[in-house]
């Protein structure tokens, strides 16, 4: 019997509040999620990435790009 892998654990930040500024662990959490959310192609990730790139450069970094 196989351990089952238990999902990772995303933080829960509003992106959209400029009021609340999420760390950038949480902020490199969020894009790895992000990224494998993309990977499964979710209809509200279109959406999502949007908010967390407004994020990220509200805060100065840009993410990573996939390569």
């Amino acid at each position: 019997m196989t351990k089952k892998r238990k999902p990772p654990v995303v933080p829960r930040v509003n992106l959209l509040d400029p009021a609340v500024e999420p760390t950038d662990a949480e902020l490199e959490a969020l894009m790895r999620a992000m990224a494998r959310e993309v990977r499964r192609k979710s209809a509200r990730t279109k959406q999502a990435s949007e908010d967390l790139l407004a994020a990220c450069v509200r805060r100065g970094r840009l993410p990573r790009t996939p390569r």
